[in-house]
């Protein structure tokens, strides 16, 4: 059903596609926000200090949990026959990476600021 509702966005055009796609991203943005807003006030910089030395298997594990958000960020530069001017890829690309990079190092430094990353570390998914 959500497949083909989604098929059927995509084949009555790219500008209903992008319409949908900022609705998407909205939904999945604007609570992350929100979250880490009402997190800020909670903030002890005693949970910011790292707790565990770095290891190999920790920064890589890292990498994977780091990589996660920025997935799918290039769907933005679908739309290429469509630009006019093809600078404008380039630059929404850097604008993108920029506030994914932004969001999500919010979210992170109000989620471990606030609760121990102990704690955090502790919570089955």
């Amino acid at each position: 059903m959500v497949i083909t509702a989604f098929c059927c966005i995509n084949i009555i055009g790219i500008s209903l596609a992008g319409k949908t796609e900022t609705v998407l991203t909205l939904i999945k943005i604007v609570p992350l926000i929100v979250i880490a807003l009402l997190l800020l006030p909670f903030i002890r910089m005693e949970n910011l200090v790292p707790s565990t030395p770095l290891t190999t298997a920790g920064l890589l594990a890292t990498v994977a949990i780091v990589y996660w958000p920025f997935t799918g960020f290039e769907i933005s530069a679908i739309p290429v026959e469509e630009t006019t001017d093809p600078r404008l890829i380039r630059t929404s690309l850097l604008w993108v990476m920029g506030i994914v990079v932004s969001v999500y190092l919010l979210l992170n430094i109000a989620l471990i600021g606030s609760v121990d990353a102990a704690v955090l570390a502790a919570q089955s998914p």
